[in-house]
């Protein structure tokens, strides 16, 4: 009789290990990488700029598949009066604990721009006018696909609310203001400008704060793909 209660408790245990045990094996965790730094650094190596341990201009779908494996959703994709692009979606990303989603966004050689509009062909519109299709290019027998596109634009969204003065905070590691302003929505935008030495580029980290939900957008890519974000 005086056993009962370590057995109660045992039992107890035993559950409570076998629900812990079925939500790691239904839910994952997201892909993480504890050695890249956080969103808040930037570092320059040689021409290129490294965020989150992507070099902008120089990695490549098949270094994204090798670091990534399966989690990537690829996509062509075009906007309204630009060029295709080649999109990865990482629906849940880890960095420094820190989780988010990430987009990656790659550039095409003008050889793959014809292919890759050939393959959006019948592709569907999305509500905001661009079309998109379904495209893995770690599967295509052209080696093009997976080595030649270039990572030009990373945009990651925290999946935890964070407010102005904490964001101020962390990207004050960047070492520089950043230019400042609200659209019609009441959103704050940031731009921070980094610059270096030829032959490397300027980079420039643009930060959207929404004005309600308090999770902010953050994207990385050259400085003068931003320019146009700036009021006039």
């Amino acid at each position: 009789m005086k056993l009962r209660p370590l057995r109660v408790t045992l039992t107890f245990v035993a559950i409570a290990a076998l629900a812990t045990f079925t939500l790691l094996w239904i839910a994952p965790p997201p892909p993480a990488d504890w050695e890249a730094a956080p969103p808040w650094h930037a570092r320059q190596n040689g021409a290129y700029w490294q965020v989150m341990g992507w070099t902008l201009g120089a990695t490549t779908p098949e270094q994204v598949a090798k670091r990534l494996g399966s989690d990537v959703q690829w996509a062509i994709l075009r906007r309204p009066e630009q060029p295709v692009v080649l999109e990865g979606w990482v629906p849940e990303f880890a960095v420094q604990g820190l989780t988010g989603k990430l987009l990656l966004q790659f550039e095409l050689p003008e050889p793959l721009q014809a292919l890759a509009e050939a393959e959006g062909r019948g592709a569907e519109i999305t509500a905001s006018g661009n079309l998109r299709r379904e495209f893995d290019p770690l599967h295509q027998s052209d080696p093009r696909w997976r080595q030649a596109t270039q990572l030009q634009l990373l945009t990651f969204l925290p999946s935890v609310r964070i407010d102005a003065a904490t964001l101020e905070a962390r990207f004050a590691a960047l070492g520089t203001a950043p230019h400042r302003w609200q659209d019609e929505t009441q959103a704050s935008h940031w731009l921070y400008a980094l610059s270096c030495a030829a032959p490397c580029t300027p980079l420039g980290v643009h930060i959207a704060l929404p004005a309600e939900n308090g999770r902010p957008v953050i994207e990385y890519a050259l400085l003068e793909r931003f320019a146009a974000l700036l009021p006039s």
